[in-house]
C-alpha cells in the first residue's frame, strides 16, 4: 500500500489550528501592518487571487511582505500565491472553473506551506 501525500484529517486540523491566522481582504479592512503582523505571528503566507500571478494584487501583497526585513526574517516557508492560469478567462463555465484557483489548489498550497512544521 502506498503512503498518501496528504495527512489524515485529524492531523491536518491539528496542524492548521496551530498556525492559522487568516485575513480576508474582501470581508474586512486590512492594512500593511495587519498583514505583516499576521506573517510575523505565523511565519507563513498563502495568497489566493482570481487574477493571473503576474502584475496582480497577489504579487503586490507578496512584495509588501518580503520588502520588510523583520517580516521577511519571520518567514518559515516561501510565500505561496494561488492564482488563475495565465490565460484570458474563458466564457464557458467549465473552462472558467479550470482556469481559476479551486479548493484543491488552495488546500495543496496550504499543505505545502505547513510542511515545515
Amino acid at each position: 500500500m502506498s503512503k498518501s501525500r496528504w495527512p489524515s484529517p485529524a492531523s491536518w486540523r491539528a496542524r492548521v489550528s496551530r498556525s492559522r491566522w487568516s485575513i480576508r481582504a474582501r470581508s474586512c479592512r486590512w492594512t500593511v501592518d495587519t498583514l505583516r503582523e499576521s506573517v510575523q505571528k505565523t511565519g507563513r503566507l498563502v495568497i489566493v487571487d482570481e487574477a493571473p500571478a503576474t502584475c496582480s494584487a497577489a504579487s503586490e501583497i507578496a512584495a509588501l511582505v518580503v520588502e520588510d526585513r523583520e517580516t521577511f526574517r519571520a518567514l518559515k516557508a516561501p510565500v505561496r500565491r494561488v492564482c488563475a492560469m495565465p490565460v484570458p478567462v474563458p466564457y464557458s463555465p467549465p473552462l472558467e472553473q479550470a482556469a481559476l484557483p479551486n479548493r484543491n489548489d488552495i488546500k495543496a498550497a496550504v499543505y505545502d506551506v505547513l510542511k515545515s512544521l
